[in-house]
């Protein structure tokens, strides 16, 4: 599971973060849907939590 969250993380992830990153903030909210922050905000923040604890959580166990 390990493995397959960091490759996630580098393939997904960080291209579609270096594409976007000059956006500014909030012209990268307007442009995506109301779930926008649950999607990446909490989304990675739960990737980033298997990684680092070994255990699965929520996406709102990960906001927390």
């Amino acid at each position: 599971m390990r493995a397959f969250t960091v490759d996630n993380l580098s393939s997904y992830w960080r291209p579609w973060w270096e594409k976007n990153r000059r956006t500014g903030a909030l012209s990268l909210a307007l442009g995506m849907s109301p779930l926008f922050p649950v999607w990446a905000v909490l989304g990675v923040s739960r990737l980033h939590h298997l990684v680092a604890t070994g255990e699965l959580t929520s996406k709102c166990g990960a906001g927390r």
